[in-house]
């Protein structure tokens, strides 16, 4: 194969359009000047997204891909997202682990402030709050995550029900939501409604869920463990103590304000379920909350905004041992922030 300079390929077509054409058609060319054409940058990436999409440090999980993604505990509910999973103690307690980190590192939050249980200090506790009434769940991961609280160093899981309404409607929306089936049994249903005028918004939901057993191939204990302890095997197929008996609901209730909101809200949470290290011990846990919730828009050209969020709970469980009271826990508390938005000011210097 032979091959030619760029010169001789200008040349010998010039002289073929000059035969074709004629040589008046020919411009008149400075080949001896270079054309310098500005860098230009590719990039790409296998995922598809942009290179500020890949590193968000927010997951959100929210809509029709909640509802599909929807389970009985909140650590099985966001197992999917990548870079979490669940403490999974049974069908009934869970708890999300980000990144390899799980307890008191990884703060639970609803609509913002802490939730207070004993998921975090016992892993095979559930914890008080029940994805069927949750409209969207944040997920926060790396430094943002602190905004929240030295200790959450793992990251912060925030569910958001809505049950403070922050933008006035005026007529009645709501959806509702049942579930029966699966491995468990379960007989779930959940109605969510916000009412209006304009001006004043009503929020109310109610759920309730009941599961049997978990049904299981086999055995629980595997056969080398019944050879180590000398336990005889029992109940194929079924996971023993595993259902569980949760209720609950809200009322909650918003003013709008023309540069804001200010609205309360009361909920509480009822769960009876079994715990599936013990096959005689049931947890009956109660917890009710308090909520307060304000934001203040467009408030002058020092603080242009303010946002308050309060929340009293108190919550309780009994551990159950053949009927009879064993463990009693409580733990009552307040919590609350305020985040004032300083607006930024300009400064001309003469």
């Amino acid at each position: 194969m032979s091959t030619h300079s760029p010169r001789w390929i200008r040349r010998h077509a010039l002289t073929a359009i000059s035969l074709a054409f004629g040589s008046s058609l020919i411009p008149t060319l400075s080949w001896a000047e270079a054309i310098e054409l500005p860098t230009i940058s590719v990039t790409a990436n296998p995922l598809g997204v942009a290179s500020d999409d890949m590193v968000v440090p927010v997951s959100t999980l929210a809509g029709r891909e909640l509802s599909l993604q929807r389970e009985s505990t909140l650590g099985e509910t966001l197992k999917s997202i990548p870079g979490v999973s669940s403490t999974y103690f049974g069908p009934n307690a869970s708890r999300p682990i980000i990144r390899g980190m799980d307890g008191e590192r990884v703060r639970m939050m609803q609509n913002g402030v802490g939730i207070l249980d004993a998921s975090s200090l016992s892993f095979d506790h559930a914890v008080a709050l029940d994805p069927l009434v949750i409209e969207q769940i944040d997920v926060v991961r790396g430094p943002a995550a602190l905004l929240y609280g030295g200790s959450a160093v793992g990251g912060v899981v925030n569910a958001i029900d809505h049950r403070i309404p922050k933008e006035a409607i005026d007529g009645v929306t709501g959806r509702s939501e049942v579930r029966f089936g699966g491995a468990e049994n379960q007989k779930n249903g959940a109605i969510v409604m916000d009412a209006g005028n304009g001006v004043l918004t009503v929020h109310a939901d109610a759920y309730k869920r009941k599961t049997d057993d978990l049904d299981i191939p086999g055995y629980a204990m595997s056969s080398r463990k019944a050879a180590q302890t000398g336990e005889v095997r029992e109940n194929k197929g079924r996971l023993v103590n595993s259902g569980s008996d949760a209720d609950g609901g809200a009322l909650g209730a918003s003013i709008a304000l023309e540069n804001g909101y200010v609205g309360a809200s009361y909920s509480t949470f009822n769960n009876k379920y079994g715990t599936v290290a013990e096959p005689d011990v049931l947890i009956d846990m109660e917890s009710k909350r308090w909520d307060f919730a304000s934001e203040l828009r467009d408030l002058g050209s020092v603080i242009s905004k303010v946002k308050v969020r309060m929340a009293h709970t108190d919550y309780q469980h009994q551990e159950l041992e053949d009927g009879e009271v064993g463990t009693t826990f409580k733990n009552r508390g307040l919590e609350g922030s305020i985040e004032p938005h300083m607006a930024i000011l300009a400064l001309c210097l003469g």
